[in-house]
């Protein structure tokens, strides 16, 4: 090692000790303190249109409910790291993984709670020896979120849950059910004038989203770097959009929050679908789950390790010299040409401008997130390009 790179490698090191500090604080605040995110809630679909992975790419993901992480193992990367600093999130995807290769597709729907069952103690004792022993003993200790089905025990989601609920008893259980069988966006958009749009949804979704709920729902320390009110009416505004302009029957975000479950089972995440069941199954020893946070993982890998970074909506959490700093070990361990993405959930941010190997793709940001299927606020896609960089 060059005198100059352990230079660099001490000062990464040092700087360390307050962004694992504030990680370790937050990893035990109570949403994190089972599972925060028992599904993904950012869109696999945009997810491939901004990173377009492909045979060969070597992919950092946050690992979430785990669900993008399997939908990016469908494009053939060579090797995925599913990144998490709280380590339940890695049980969760441990336990996905090992529905996919143990049980057949049904099984599996049954297990995580797609379909109703009356056995899944014995599918998760049939799944249970292919866990590692932490994750094992993780899933010992919490049968009963697996009796209800995993993919609703999370605390986002049942926190989604119980505003679809709301939204029966104040509209209607009958109208969801309608619109979710509108037949196409211009009915809904019908439906939506007619039946919805109303002040009850209106004081609803104000005071549901509001920054005093959903700081008690997910975590006060969520929303630290939002400084601006109104949070329902901006919430409501893209909510509005998802409503209007796309094809509400396929959108299962909206399906797991109107209705609590999933609408039909040909509109479920790309990893439950029972065409990508036996893919999937082939390609589970390319992923590799660590526990941690993102710049103190990023401090310990050598130089352009990697070409696509799923970043989930981590910057979130970030202060802006935390953020623009992870921004430059991004650039660091990615190869030239590598492409990354993240989600905001409501504090605008772009892509750091004072960092020229990051190339933003402002236009597709903006195309996708247009498609997307959930309410974040924010989408950034960019590119690093590395020919700039000559120190």
């Amino acid at each position: 090692m060059t005198a100059k790179n352990h230079r660099r490698r001490v000062s990464r090191t040092t700087r360390l000790s307050a962004t694992q500090s504030l990680t370790v604080n937050i990893a035990k605040r109570p949403f994190h303190r089972l599972i925060g995110y028992a599904n993904c809630w950012e869109d696999p679909l945009v997810l491939q249109a901004a990173l377009q992975v492909g045979p060969g790419d070597r992919c950092l993901s946050i690992t979430s409910g785990g669900c993008n992480t399997l939908a990016l193992l469908l494009h053939d990367p060579a090797s995925i790291v599913g990144l998490d600093f709280n380590p339940n999130q890695n049980h969760l995807l441990r336990l996905k993984m090992a529905c996919l290769c143990v049980l057949d597709h049904g099984e599996k729907l049954e297990l995580l709670g797609v379909r109703a069952s009356a056995r899944r103690t014995e599918l998760y004792q049939r799944v249970r020896g292919e866990l590692p022993s932490e994750s094992r003993q993780f899933w010992d200790a919490n049968r009963g979120m697996i009796m209800q089905g995993v993919l609703f025990a999370g605390r986002l989601e049942r926190y989604m849950r119980l505003f679809g609920k709301l939204i029966g008893l104040i509209l209607g259980s009958s109208k969801i059910d309608q619109f979710m069988a509108c037949p196409d966006v211009e009915a809904q958009r019908s439906f939506y004038r007619r039946h919805w749009d109303g002040l009850r949804w209106r004081s609803l979704f104000d005071i549901f989203f509001s920054r005093a709920v959903l700081s008690r729902a997910k975590d006060q320390t969520h929303f630290r770097y939002v400084d601006f009110r109104g949070f329902g009416k901006r919430f409501r505004a893209r909510a509005q959009h998802l409503l209007t302009d796309l094809p509400l029957a396929e959108n299962y975000f909206m399906a797991l929050t109107l209705l609590g479950k999933f609408y039909r089972e040909e509109y479920l995440p790309p990893y439950l679908l029972a065409e990508h069941h036996e893919i999937l199954r082939s390609r589970l020893d390319r992923i590799q789950l660590i526990n941690g946070d993102l710049e103190g993982y990023l401090a310990r890998i050598p130089d352009e390790e990697f070409t696509r970074f799923n970043l989930s909506n981590l910057f979130d959490w970030f202060s802006e010299a935390n953020f623009v700093r992870v921004h430059r070990e991004i650039v660091r361990v990615a190869k030239n040409e590598a492409r990354l993405c993240w989600w905001n959930t409501l504090a605008v941010r772009h892509l750091p401008g004072e960092i020229p190997e990051i190339v933003p793709e402002d236009g597709l940001a903006v195309e996708l997130l247009a498609r997307d299927r959930f309410i974040y606020a924010q989408f950034q896609v960019g590119r690093i390009s590395k020919a700039l960089d000559n120190s």
